[in-house]
């Protein structure tokens, strides 16, 4: 059998891929203790998806999302990401996705992605609210700026139109928050929402 726990993923910058992080909680039908306390925290995901990484190519038709969440886990944590989509993507993407089984005591915080067409979506639910609550009961989902995202997520989380209501450096190659932004300084510990910028600049 098998168990995945107490693992950490920090400071990171992932660059040109289909998805960002596959996160599941059991292994795949083999005898497993299942997968608890996972944190991913100030990381940097630029040119997802696309065509150049297998986005929408036969025969398997993938879509990209930077998370694909299957077979639940306990205590999973993500903190001040940034997650970009590549500037020629053209099949719907998403930014979670979830299956098999829900996500206990889920925590998304302080970061920035592209909503695309799915956002957070599970099987069988449409994305937002109704996928936290099925597929992530309980889950703190606050302060993140969901952009292009529709008004199906809790209140505490801002849904810029598009990128350039963010008020990015440079956009997409400088995805650090310009201090004219009005989302500077607004994450709950009173940063800036996203990675540091010290992974962003330039990248």
């Amino acid at each position: 059998w098998s168990c995945v726990e107490d693992v950490s993923f920090i400071d990171n910058h992932i660059a040109g891929t289909l998805r960002g992080w596959a996160i599941s909680g059991n292994d795949g039908g083999f005898p497993s203790a299942g997968g608890r306390r996972i944190l991913i925290k100030n990381n940097y995901v630029s040119v997802l998806g696309g065509p150049a990484w297998g986005e929408g190519q036969s025969p398997a038709w993938e879509a990209s999302c930077v998370f694909l969440m299957t077979g639940g886990m306990d205590d999973v944590q993500v903190d001040h990401l940034t997650a970009i989509h590549a500037a020629d993507m053209s099949f719907p993407g998403a930014f979670m996705l979830a299956d098999g089984a829900p996500y206990q005591r889920f925590k998304l915080t302080n970061s920035i992605w592209e909503n695309n067409a799915y956002g957070i979506k599970g099987a069988g639910t449409t994305q937002g609210n109704l996928t936290l609550a099925v597929w992530f009961p309980g889950a703190e989902v606050r302060r993140n700026l969901m952009i292009g995202a529709p008004a199906l997520y809790p209140a505490d989380n801002p849904l810029p139109a598009a990128p350039a209501a963010v008020g990015f450096v440079n956009f997409p190659t400088d995805v650090r928050l310009a201090p004219s932004s009005p989302y500077a300084g607004t994450a709950t510990d009173g940063t800036n929402p996203g990675a540091a910028d010290s992974l962003l600049g330039g990248g």
